[in-house]
């Protein structure tokens, strides 16, 4: 290869302009076999914004590209919230109680304000195997929460999230509410 020339390598936070990614699991100790929910949080600068799965023209719907151990599966990407996204992991059954894995992956995502940006950043989340699954102190019930948010039939419907200084719209189409269920 030829000499590099000078450039300075590019700084760590340019890969995910105005915003960070985390991984976070609703257990601290999963068991073999038993699958648990694991969700992807973005958080933004104020004024900007990630996309829905249904996405505007220059939106593109958050991806993860998992790296996982052996025996993992991931399930698809949930959408109860633009800034939050699940995904059910499946673990395999023969995993040893007492040893420790790790969920990597990369997540790509677009955020933006008048204009868009491409973030990417690599996530990974480390949990310990144990005989039965512990719930995680913080992210269990928040997780669980969060999953009774997910909408349950799109068929035909839209959502689009619009936000305008600190009031944030949510616009859902054809989509009749019961009485309460607000």
């Amino acid at each position: 290869g030829g000499m590099l020339l000078g450039a300075p390598p590019a700084a760590a936070e340019d890969s995910r302009p105005h915003s960070d990614a985390s991984l976070v699991s609703e257990v601290a100790q999963l068991a073999p076999g038993q699958p648990f929910t694991v969700a992807l949080r973005l958080t933004m600068e104020p004024k900007w914004h990630s996309y829905w799965l249904n996405p505007g023209d220059s939106g593109l719907p958050t991806v993860i590209n998992w790296r996982l151990p052996d025996g993992f599966e991931a399930g698809p990407i949930q959408w109860p919230y633009p800034e939050q996204v699940p995904v059910e992991v499946t673990p395999p059954a023969d995993l040893a109680p007492g040893t420790s894995i790790t969920l990597a992956g990369t997540a790509d995502w677009r955020i933006c304000e008048q204009v868009c940006l491409t973030a990417t950043q690599d996530v990974a989340l480390s949990l310990s195997v144990a005989g039965a699954a512990t719930p995680d102190p913080v992210w269990a019930s928040r997780i669980a929460e969060t999953r009774t948010k997910l909408p349950h039939d799109l068929d035909g419907r839209t959502a689009t999230a619009s936000r305008s200084g600190d009031t944030f719209a949510l616009v859902l189409g054809g989509l009749e509410m019961e009485a309460g269920a607000l």
